[in-house]
C-alpha cells in the first residue's frame, strides 16, 4: 500500500480524471450507454484483495438492488485491478456496462435473446466447461443468465474473444447490438 500512496496516479483526483476520461470516450462512441445511470467505484488502491472481490476479477458489476453493491440503489461498476488503466480501463468499463444495458434497453434485450437462441452445442459445451472451472455457487442457468451470456456479447463487442468462435448469424446480431448502442434514443433512462 505504501508504494501506491507514493504513486500520483492513485491520487483521488487522478483516478477520477482517468475514469471520467474513459467514460467520456465510451459515451462518445456509444451514446446509449450514457443514459444507463451506471456509477463507477474505484477500489484499485485496495486492489485485487478487496473483500468485495470474491470472484478475483478485474472489476465487478452490481445491479442497483444487489446486496453487495457499494452504492446500493444505483447500478455500479467497482474497479479492483490496479492494471486497469488507459485503453484496458475503457474496455473493461464498456464491457461491464453491457450487464446493465439489456435491463433498460428493449431492442438490445430482444437482440440478446435472439443471440441466446443462436448459441451452438459447441459453444454450450465451452460454457459448461467454463462454469465448472469457475466454481460458481449459482446454478449453471443463473450463472449463464447474469454472467456468461453477457460475456459472449462483451467478448465480441469489446474484442475480448476470438472472432472465429461466432457464427455468421451471431456476428449479425452482435453488430445490430452495436448499432443500438451507437444510438442515443430507445433507452429508458435509469432512475
Amino acid at each position: 500500500m505504501a508504494e501506491l500512496d507514493r504513486n500520483p496516479r492513485y491520487s483521488p483526483v487522478a483516478q477520477e480524471e482517468e475514469i471520467n476520461g474513459a467514460l467520456t470516450d465510451i459515451y462518445a462512441e456509444y451514446p446509449a450507454l450514457s443514459r444507463l445511470g451506471v456509477e463507477v467505484v474505484d477500489s484499485r488502491d485496495v486492489g485485487m484483495t478487496h473483500p468485495r472481490n470474491r470472484g478475483g476479477g478485474h472489476l465487478e458489476f452490481y445491479p442497483a438492488d444487489e446486496r453487495d453493491n457499494p452504492r446500493r440503489g444505483v447500478p455500479t461498476i467497482e474497479l479492483f485491478d490496479p492494471k486497469g488503466t488507459g485503453n484496458k480501463l475503457r474496455n473493461w468499463l464498456f464491457g461491464d456496462m453491457l450487464h446493465q444495458v439489456w435491463r433498460v434497453h428493449p431492442r438490445f434485450n430482444a437482440l440478446r435473446e435472439a443471440y441466446r437462441r443462436s448459441i451452438t452445442d459447441e459453444q454450450r459445451k465451452h460454457d459448461r466447461a467454463a462454469y465448472a472451472r469457475h466454481g460458481d455457487p449459482r446454478s449453471f442457468e443463473q450463472w449463464f443468465e447474469v454472467s456468461r451470456l453477457d460475456a459472449h456479447i462483451r467478448g465480441y463487442l469489446a474484442e475480448q474473444w476470438p472472432r472465429d468462435i461466432y457464427s455468421g448469424e451471431q456476428v449479425q446480431l452482435l453488430e445490430m447490438m452495436r448499432g443500438e448502442l451507437k444510438r442515443s434514443h430507445h433507452v429508458v433512462r435509469y432512475e
